[in-house]
C-alpha cells in the first residue's frame, strides 16, 4: 500500500520525535527542594503586616535564622535554618518580646507549648 521510501521516512521522523522528546525531558531542570524548616512557631496574634513584619524582623537577628515565612490562616511562622541550629528559648522569647504571644514551638527536637529551657 505505501511504498518502502514512505515508510522509512515515516519511521525515521517518529525516531526522531521520540529523541527530541527525550532530550527535552533530559533537559529539564529539577524542581527545587522544599526548604527544611528548623521550626514552627504558632502564635496567638499574628493577622497582617502590621504584626508580621516585626516578627520576622525580630526572629532573623537570631543567630542561625535564614529566613522566616508567614502563614496567616494558621498564625504560624515557618523558620529556615542555616548551618547553625537557632536557640529555642530565643525564638520563644523574640515572639514574646514583640508582644505576639507564643502558643507552641515545633522543632525536631520536641514541641513546646512554653518557654523552652535552652
Amino acid at each position: 500500500m505505501f511504498s518502502r521510501n514512505f515508510r522509512q521516512l515515516i519511521l525515521g521522523l517518529l525516531t526522531l520525535a521520540t529523541i527530541g522528546a527525550e532530550r527535552a525531558e533530559a533537559q529539564q531542570p529539577a524542581p527545587p527542594a522544599a526548604p527544611q524548616y528548623a521550626a514552627i512557631l504558632t502564635v496567638k496574634h499574628l493577622c497582617c503586616a502590621k504584626e508580621s513584619i516585626p516578627a520576622i524582623k525580630e526572629l532573623s537577628r537570631i543567630p542561625g535564622i535564614k529566613r522566616v515565612a508567614v502563614d496567616y490562616k494558621t498564625r504560624s511562622l515557618y523558620i529556615e535554618q542555616t548551618d547553625v541550629v537557632p536557640s529555642r528559648q530565643a525564638i520563644w522569647d523574640a515572639a514574646a518580646r514583640i508582644q505576639i504571644e507564643p502558643l507552641r514551638l515545633a522543632t525536631p527536637e520536641g514541641v513546646y507549648n512554653a518557654r523552652p529551657k535552652r
